[in-house]
């Protein structure tokens, strides 16, 4: 799924080698309109395996840790309910110093779940691409 990240990237910065550093969060993903069981496992994994490919492929991009996420929404003491307001996540994307933030929605499939991954710009609210994935249970 990094890898996803990472074209996304490259399909709308094509200078990510050489621009300036920005700055990446991996927010709570949704399911049934408030936050999936599933976020904390997301935001780890997506968190460590986006940081392993941008250092790859050597792109400016800084991913912010999981635990700066929590101090931010901590601090501000947002209500689960706001989280899933698109102005929340921009404004915590702010406070984070962020520039992109990878959010999804997780909803029922045939025989799982299915993924939907976006990547957002945090000045413009601009959906700059994403992916779905599917996970199925047997």
């Amino acid at each position: 799924s990094a890898w996803n990240i990472i074209e996304v990237l490259w399909n709308n910065y094509e200078d990510l080698d050489t621009a300036p550093m920005k700055t990446m969060a991996v927010y709570y993903f949704l399911e049934g309109g408030r936050i999936s069981p599933l976020s904390d496992t997301l935001i780890e994994g997506l968190t460590t395996e986006i940081a392993n490919a941008v250092a790859y492929e050597g792109v400016q991009v800084r991913v912010v840790s999981r635990t700066v996420l929590d101090r931010i929404l901590e601090e501000f003491s947002f209500q689960s309910s706001d989280l899933v307001d698109p102005q929340t996540q921009r404004s915590v994307g702010r406070q984070l110093g962020a520039d992109l933030v990878v959010t999804g929605v997780i909803g029922p499939a045939e025989q799982g779940k299915k993924f939907n991954v976006q990547l957002v710009e945090v000045e413009t609210g601009v959906v700059l691409g994403g992916f779905i994935k599917y996970l199925i249970q047997e």
